[in-house]
């Protein structure tokens, strides 16, 4: 079966919120963005805001990658509904230090003000812990303000605290 490598720097990159969408989906290991940063800053349907990767020059953006049989990627870009662009080929440095050419999912507007939903929130910064991204990272995704989801019954909701509640395993 063929496959693509997965540029993940956001909830996705929790192994069980990635799974409930790409079953196939094995970690690689970290990977990182030179001249790119993420923010809270992707406006999404529900009104708050969602993880977005940026050009910024000098800086860096903390991931990770994941290996998706290509049978998953139409769960992948369905999830990532239509606040994203799907790209393919984006140039990211592994852990090895080589250059990897990969999938990723980029914002298709500019950056909107906003905060996230703590279950948001708490998905990324739960992800980053487990993929054990950069301390800088992960202080960055905890320092986030966030809003509290004003309904305890969202569907996306109940699906990231079923996610945050799976025991990782690699």
């Amino acid at each position: 079966m063929t496959h693509f490598v997965y540029f993940a720097y956001g909830s996705n990159l929790l192994a069980a919120r990635l799974r409930a969408r790409c079953p196939s989906a094995v970690f690689l290991g970290r990977a990182s963005a030179v001249d790119h940063t993420t923010a809270f800053d992707v406006r999404s349907r529900d009104g708050s805001t969602k993880l977005g990767l940026r050009r910024r020059s000098g800086r860096v953006a903390h991931g990770a990658l994941w290996r998706i049989d290509e049978a998953d990627r139409e769960g992948l870009a369905a999830a990532e509904g239509v606040n994203y662009v799907e790209t393919d080929g984006f140039a990211v440095i592994d852990g090895e230090g080589g250059e990897i050419r990969a999938v990723t999912w980029l914002p298709k507007r500019p950056p909107e003000p906003g905060l996230p939903f703590d279950w948001y929130r708490d998905l990324a910064l739960a992800g980053a812990r487990e993929c054990g991204l950069p301390a800088e990272t992960i202080d960055g995704f905890a320092a986030a303000d966030v809003a509290v989801d004003p309904m305890s019954d969202r569907p996306g909701r109940r699906e990231a605290l079923a996610a945050l509640a799976t025991p990782f395993r690699r």
